[in-house]
């Protein structure tokens, strides 16, 4: 086994524990926003739309390769900024009330959500830092492979 196929391995590995780790925070939101929500089907149902948004976002940032000319990325980058910022927002004043309903102190309540939010934006960047090594290192490995011969070419 060489160098990159260690390397690209585990790689692999750490981004499957990243991404079932980010089911922590992602869930954590989502049940905040839900115990917030009005005790009705509609309600819980909007209330949980922000979270799983924002899970959607990071799916598609950390999945798909980066953009390589600026007109395609500025309009992603501030589409993403959008979801993710009113997500935030959303789900922050959502935590925030749960935890004061029960029974944090006033600080913790407001530094509370910001844990939680905060995780997901360390677990989002992290992944797209791996998932760009990972392509590197896929492109690195398909250009040294050899290329077929051509059937009926003589060397």
């Amino acid at each position: 086994m060489s160098a990159d196929t260690i390397t690209l391995d585990r790689l692999l590995r750490i981004r499957r524990g990243l991404r079932a780790v980010l089911i922590l925070p992602v869930g954590a939101t989502v049940a905040g926003n839900v115990l917030h929500a009005q005790p009705t089907l509609v309600g819980r149902i909007i209330s949980a739309w922000a979270p799983v948004a924002l899970l959607i976002a990071v799916e598609i940032l950390t999945r798909t390769p980066a953009s390589t000319t600026r007109s395609r990325r500025v309009p992603l980058r501030a589409a993403v900024l959008a979801v993710t910022g009113v997500a935030a927002w959303v789900s922050y004043g959502h935590l925030y009330a749960v935890c004061a309903r029960y029974g944090e102190d006033a600080v913790s309540a407001r530094i509370l959500p910001l844990s939680v939010d905060g995780l997901i934006v360390v677990i989002t960047v992290k992944l797209v830092e791996i998932n760009a090594r990972i392509r590197d290192l896929e492109a690195t490995r398909a250009a040294d492979l050899p290329t077929p011969a051509h059937a009926g070419q003589t060397a």
